[in-house]
């Protein structure tokens, strides 16, 4: 709604959101820990999310306009500011 997306817009971020959802719950089980914010940054997983975390950014800035996803990026920078931050793997 914040970005006043058009219905092709919306349509294609509803493909890729689909398609992100299905991508990560394909990785490993090990990835549930990565995701709840304990973040071990030499994991293979770890490497693996990102990987799929940049492809995703890229499809998201071809289908949004340089204003919208420039928005875009400062909501999620908001949305990022209100989590705790990440705990370390202890080993």
């Amino acid at each position: 709604m914040q970005l006043d997306l058009t219905e092709g817009q919306e349509q294609n971020l509803i493909a890729l959101y689909t398609k992100q959802l299905k991508e990560k719950s394909e990785l490993p089980e090990e990835t549930s820990e990565i995701r709840k914010g304990i973040r071990d940054e030499n994991s293979e997983q770890r490497r693996e999310i990102t990987e799929i975390d940049e492809e995703n950014k890229s499809e998201l800035r071809s289908i949004l306009t340089e204003e919208q996803f420039t928005k875009w990026e400062g909501l999620q920078k908001k949305r990022r500011m209100g989590r705790p931050a990440p705990q370390k793997l202890k080993n």
